[in-house]
Parts: structure tokens; sequence; C-alpha cells
């Protein structure tokens, strides 16, 4: 008898699982906020390796997003769905926090440099210092520059969001939950403090946890905004295919 009740609960289960619909989701999305980079220091007094986890600067991003999600209908017109997704694209460092006063030191040291440059860029007795002044005006502005690098990212992420249709409408809540890799050339190099102490940047893996609200229009195309961890805020449009 027993037996007979979970079987006959399976079954429903199945058939309940089987009726519920399937929806493919693409949107094309875009934000700014927090660049958290993880950093290798090795201190030059003690030679110590030290890891954490630093506030870079900020950042914006563009990418695309394909998510899949099982529709599952709690009451007529609400449903609960749970899928999967990746989103992948390009970021650039936009703003960098100041360190020390390095950034100001470097800018100033610049201005000099450039202005004695021009005072005695066409003095025949001056050529050496010229050449060294342009060689460090070089080196100053690649330094400078390079601290606003670019790169890709890839994130895999569940998600699940909660869904009411009002007639021609969709609105819905939800929540994303993955790990981002960010992937640039300035991760590959080891980099050196001004007071000697060099550093360098594992890979980024990072915790990406998303909160977004948004609205559809006849299950064709959507609008949504987002919230997400650490300190970042965007929106995405798209479109999106249920079967």
């Amino acid at each position: 008898m027993l037996k007979n009740k979970i079987l006959l609960l399976l079954y429903l289960g199945i058939i309940s699982f089987a009726n519920d619909k399937l929806e493919i989701k693409f949107e094309f999305n875009g934000g700014t906020g927090v660049m958290p980079v993880k950093v290798s220091r090795n201190i030059r007094e003690n030679n110590e390796i030290v890891h954490d986890l630093d506030n870079y600067g900020k950042k914006y991003n563009l990418g695309l997003d394909i998510e899949a999600y099982k529709k599952m209908e709690v009451v007529k017109d609400l449903n609960f769905d749970i899928g999967l997704g990746l989103n992948g694209g390009y970021f650039k460092v936009t703003d960098v926090k100041e360190r020390k006063g390095y950034i100001t030191e470097a800018r100033n040291t610049l201005v000099k440099f450039k202005q004695r440059f021009e005072e005695i860029k066409n003095d025949p007795t001056q050529k050496e210092e010229a050449k060294d002044l342009e060689v460090s005006i070089k080196n100053i502005t690649n330094n400078i520059d390079e601290l606003y690098f670019d790169g890709v990212y890839i994130n895999p992420f569940v998600t699940t969001k909660i869904e009411k249709k009002l007639d021609n409408f969709n609105v819905y809540i939800g929540a994303k939950a993955g790990i981002s890799t960010y992937f640039s050339d300035y991760f590959s190099k080891t980099h050196k403090n001004t007071n000697g102490s060099t550093y360098k940047y594992p890979m980024q893996l990072h915790l990406d946890a998303k909160g977004f609200l948004g609205v559809g229009y006849k299950d064709i195309v959507f609008i949504q905004g987002e919230l997400s961890y650490p300190n970042n805020f965007g929106g995405a449009i798209g479109t999106r295919i249920n079967f």
C-alpha cells in the first residue's frame, strides 16, 4: 500500500515537472561599481608574502547573458523559476583608488618633468638632460596608464526568480549567484611600489551575488535593474523564448 502511494507521488511529480515550461533568456547588460582585486604582496623588509583582497577602484562592464529557467506555476499567473546561466563580457577600470599618495605624486612629477623638458628641449647644451627627461616622462606615463587596465570576464551562475503575469506584462524579482573570473594582461605582471615592495595578482576568482527586478512585455522583450555584491549596479535588456 505504502509502495503504491510512493509510486503515485513520483508519477504525479514527474507529470507535474513535465508540464512545467522551459524559458531561454538572452540579455545584454552593463554596469559599474567596485573592482575587487586579489593581491599577493612581497614585503621588502622581511620578505613576507601577504595575500589580501584589494578594493582597487571602479570599473564598468558590458556583457551578454544566456539563461535557462524551469518555470513552475505556483498559482494561476504566478511562477517560481529556477535556472542556470552564463555571463561574459568586457570590463575597464575607470577610476583607481589612491595608494599612499603614489598616483598624485607620479602625476605631479610628470607635470614638473614636462615643464622642464619644454624649457630645455631646444637647448643644444642640455641634450643629455632632455633625453633623460623624455625617457622618464614616457615611463611615468606608461605606469599611470597601466593602472587603468581592461580585460574580459566570465561568470557561470545559478539563478531563481518569482514572476507575476499582469495582462500583457510580466513583473519579476530574482537573484543570481556565481563565481566571476577576470582575465587581463595586467594580472600576469609583477609590479613594484615606490618603497621597494613588489606585488602581483593571482588568478582573479570572485563571488558574484546579484539581485534583479524587471518587467517583460508579452514574453518577448524585457528590461531590468540589477544590484550586486560588491557595490555594483547596472541594468539589462533582452528577449526570451518560452517552450
